[in-house]
């Protein structure tokens, strides 16, 4: 839950009060996840990926927050390191899926789809 005194960057991301930028978005994109069966304001939504560890939910202190009912506060981690991507469920409700395959970690690649929730999303690296 979001609190009166704290702040949300344009990318969605919690900021505490006194920051003047991003620290999440001033770290490098190295891709995107683009929602493939969304529907309305849904529908080929893009989430902007930054380097480092990157907590996927509906939670206000995940870096990449999709709000979906299917999808778990934590639902996934994504890890980018040496230009290799890795995602792991966190124990989700509904799981994670790669490619239509249930997973409790896998490195993904380029154009991989991943499912969470009722949602796939295909992922996009640089």
């Amino acid at each position: 839950m979001i609190r009166i005194n704290q702040k949300i960057c344009k990318e969605g991301h919690l900021m505490d009060p006194t920051w003047k930028i991003c620290p999440v978005c001033l770290a490098p994109v190295c891709g995107w996840l683009v929602i493939l069966n969304g529907q309305g304001k849904n529908k080929n939504k893009v989430y902007t990926l930054h380097e480092g560890k990157l907590k996927i939910g509906t939670g206000a202190d995940c870096e990449v927050r999709v709000l979906m009912n299917t999808i778990s506060r934590h639902h996934a981690l994504l890890v980018s390191r040496d230009k290799k991507y890795f995602i792991s469920d966190l124990n989700s409700v509904t799981g994670t899926y790669v490619n239509n395959v249930q997973i409790g970690s896998k490195e993904i690649i380029d154009s991989d789809i991943i499912k969470f929730g009722d949602f796939e999303f295909k992922f996009k690296c640089l």
